[in-house]
C-alpha cells in the first residue's frame, strides 16, 4: 500500500482500489473510475441497494431490525469534494492478491447467518 496525494491520484488508471482520507485518518473502500479536471468517479464497496436517502435509512433500519438482506450497490457516484487536501491509500497488486486470497478464505468458510 501507499499514500498518494490527490493530483497524483486523478493521474490513476480506473479500477484502482483505494481509501479516500485526510492526514491521517481514511475512509471506505472504493474503487475508481475516471478522472475529470479536478474531480474523479467511484464505486463504494460499503452501500447497500435503495432509492435515495430515506429509503437508505429505512434500508438499514429493516436489516438491523429484521435480518433482511439486501444486494450491494455498485453504482457510480462523483466525489465533488474538491479539497486539493485530500490523500489516498492505493492497495498495490499484492495487496489485492492478499485481500482476494483473503476474501476467497471466508467464501469457503462462510455460513448463512440466517
Amino acid at each position: 500500500m501507499k499514500v498518494v496525494s490527490k493530483k497524483d491520484f486523478l493521474e490513476l488508471p480506473e479500477g484502482t482500489v483505494f481509501c479516500k482520507g485526510c492526514q491521517w485518518v481514511f475512509y471506505d473502500m472504493c474503487v475508481k473510475n475516471e478522472s475529470t479536471h479536478n474531480d474523479y468517479y467511484y464505486t463504494p464497496l460499503y452501500s447497500m441497494d435503495c432509492k435515495g436517502l430515506d429509503d437508505y435509512c429505512d434500508t438499514l433500519e429493516d436489516s438491523l431490525k429484521n435480518g433482511t438482506s439486501y444486494p450491494m450497490d455498485l453504482s457510480i457516484r462523483r466525489d465533488g469534494c474538491f479539497e486539493e487536501k485530500d490523500i489516498f491509500i492505493i492497495f498495490e497488486k499484492e495487496d489485492l492478491y492478499d485481500l482476494i486470497n483473503m476474501l476467497s478464505k471466508s467464501l469457503n468458510n462462510y455460513k448463512h447467518y440466517v
